[in-house]
């Protein structure tokens, strides 16, 4: 899995597209500091590595978010 994730602000969640289906994490931005709530991958996805592969993204996102 090669992609990148996609910073949903309207819905405050970063995604990641894999085979037509979307994984996301929900996250909370307070000041600089970003919190990570809730991971989600639809079914067609479980044991594909979705969830781990949100997580692994999530560091080099978290700079793009913090400073806008």
């Amino acid at each position: 899995m090669n992609k990148k994730l996609k910073v949903n602000d309207a819905l405050h969640r970063l995604e990641l597209e894999i085979e037509g289906s979307i994984a996301f994490i929900e996250y909370k931005l307070t000041g600089d500091t970003l919190f990570l709530i809730h991971t989600e991958v639809p079914p067609a996805l479980k044991g594909k590595g979705a969830a781990s592969a949100i997580v692994q993204r999530h560091c080099s996102t978290q700079k793009t978010i913090t400073t806008r």
